[in-house]
């Protein structure tokens, strides 16, 4: 019984890589694209631990079948191949519904292997679930730019906020089930309007869009919930004189921007981009031993700027051919929301993997409120702990709310000190808050956002 068990569960923890018509059917990424030493996605939070704004990012999906799916997850004992890589298969494809069966699977296994191999196929849902990003249905004549936009955000669980001039173009637009990014992307070509730059991929579910900006170009990759944009080119020559004969070298740099969905990527860590093909119409490679530079670290902007130096060919044509490759990051996923409620006469407490938290009391100071929010932990950070402490002290994150449901206009850190392994802020508000609102990122993961285009002007 054991060896028919191993035998099925180790069919089902490697079948993602075997389920190629997957990809075109749910819109998402090969897992098997990514980095499989890094850190995988644990399982969506289920329940009230679920955000509103994740749950309707996730694109329309058929009920599922309870006796289907129990009938599958049975069907990877079987002593038949095919029969196992089918259910395997067919589990897969139903996404994050059957995740909550799989896990309930769990607690009849004793034997580690089985665990971990079943876990697998967990986690590879759930970062399908990631990457596939928001599917978007429009079918608009002749309505407003803003509305258009509109539209679009709130399918995607988030709110347009317009800035900086609004376009009164009108939009005519037909789509069934297409990606966020790519009607993002054929709005701004229809309206001038685009993400701007100053919209953060933490805290409210908010996207901004101004004229002008070009954060997204006609020159647009998009991968569930990332899109790598183009946005200009620049020849450039050098001359080394370092060595007895100068040196003559002429690049081009190309900038582009690396655009997260609100809401659903925590921060993201940046690493430098990998260009993997780079021709031009001739066929001459553009790639040089320092073709690419990325310009990043931690970030919180849902907008980072990147560029790429390729190689000027002695006998340039006027086109690149395809430039193809990716940039990798280490993003902040697992988002869960925490809610403390404050009060005039005790101080709260809360605990989040590792870190602890100390807030209130509140009381009234030179016609504003005031309270302190204390962090502390114990020893060295680990690195999950470590994500955890660095979001939590970003003040500028923490959501206040009224006892009215009014949010407060302003929120600031007025003064900071604290000992080893602690930090003690004073934070000011024109209002008397009733509860403070957290947006947590728990886990972290490496990701390669993929991008190709073809045809591109040369500089």
């Amino acid at each position: 019984m054991n060896a028919r068990l191993r035998s099925g569960m180790w069919v089902a923890g490697v079948s993602v890589a075997m389920a190629a018509g997957l990809q075109a059917k749910m819109v998402v990424v090969n897992p098997m694209q990514f980095n499989p030493g890094g850190p995988m996605i644990p399982a969506p939070a289920t329940g009230a631990a679920r955000s509103p704004a994740t749950q309707a990012a996730l694109p329309p999906m058929p009920k599922p079948e309870i006796a289907k799916i129990k009938a599958d997850i049975k069907a990877l004992n079987s002593g038949r191949y095919a029969v196992r890589e089918k259910a395997a298969k067919d589990l897969l494809a139903m996404g994050d519904p059957v995740v909550p069966y799989l896990k309930a699977a769990l607690k009849g296994l004793t034997t580690p292997e089985m665990r971990h191999l079943l876990r697998h196929d967990i986690r590879a849902i759930a970062r399908m679930d990631l990457m596939r990003g928001p599917l978007i249905t429009l079918n608009l004549h002749n309505v407003s730019a803003n509305q258009a936009i509109d539209d679009v955000c709130k399918q995607a669980g988030m709110t347009a906020n317009f800035f900086n001039g609004t376009s009164t173009s009108t939009v005519t637009l037909k789509v069934k089930n297409a990606p966020f990014w790519k009607v993002i992307a054929m709005l701004a070509a229809k309206t001038g309007l685009s993400p701007a730059y100053d919209y953060m991929n933490t805290g409210p579910a908010v996207m901004q869009f101004s004229q002008g900006q070009n954060s997204i170009t006609a020159y647009t990759s998009f991968d569930g919930a990332f899109a790598v944009s183009l946005t200009n080119s620049n020849y450039q020559r050098t001359c080394n004189f370092t060595q007895a004969k100068p040196v003559r070298t002429s690049y081009f740099t190309i900038n582009a921007n690396l655009l997260i969905l609100p809401n659903k990527i925590g921060n993201v860590q940046t690493q430098a981009a990998v260009i993997t093909k780079a021709v031009d119409s001739k066929g001459q490679s553009l790639l040089t031993p320092n073709t690419n530079n990325f310009y990043g670290g931690p970030v919180q902007g849902a907008i980072v700027n990147c560029n790429f130096n390729l190689n000027y060919p002695k006998h340039p044509t006027r086109r690149i051919k395809i430039i193809k490759g990716y940039i990798p990051i280490t993003a902040a996923v697992g988002r869960k929301v925490y809610i403390v409620h404050i009060s005039p006469k005790k101080t709260e407490h809360m605990r989040i993997d590792g870190v602890r938290l100390k807030i209130g009391p509140e009381s009234m100071v030179n016609n504003n409120w005031q309270f302190q929010y204390t962090l502390s932990w114990s020893g060295p950070l680990s690195p999950a702990v470590q994500n955890i402490q660095s979001q939590l002290s970003n003040t500028n994150a923490i959501m206040g709310q009224a006892a009215n449901g009014m949010a407060a206009s302003y929120m600031n850190c007025i003064s900071s000190n604290g000992a080893p392994n602690q930090t003690v802020d004073t934070i000011q508000t024109n209002i008397q808050l009733a509860k403070i609102t957290f947006v947590v990122f728990r886990r972290t993961v490496n990701l390669k956002i993929p991008f190709k285009f073809t045809n591109v002007p040369m500089p």
